[in-house]
């Protein structure tokens, strides 16, 4: 599937390899459930909405990624 410009410069923003893999295949099924044969940058937030929830530590994600400054502020 085809991806534009500003939708894998997003998707280089991930760091950890196999959160990006997995992230892939999210977008480019929901992308393809959509009719899309593009992912854009739109197409890249709807799709990787729970990868962004994953990686900062929210909904159950264990908190393996990078933490918020709020977090970093706790003793």
């Amino acid at each position: 599937m085809l991806w534009t410009a500003e939708a894998e410069e997003r998707l280089r923003r991930i760091p950890v390899p196999f959160v990006r893999e997995r992230i892939i295949r999210r977008v480019e099924a929901l992308a393809r459930q959509q009719g899309l044969e593009v992912v854009d940058l739109q197409a890249f937030e709807a799709g990787s909405s729970g990868g962004r929830r994953w990686w900062s530590g929210g909904a159950g994600g264990g908190g393996c990624g990078p933490t918020s400054p709020e977090k970093e502020a706790e003793p």
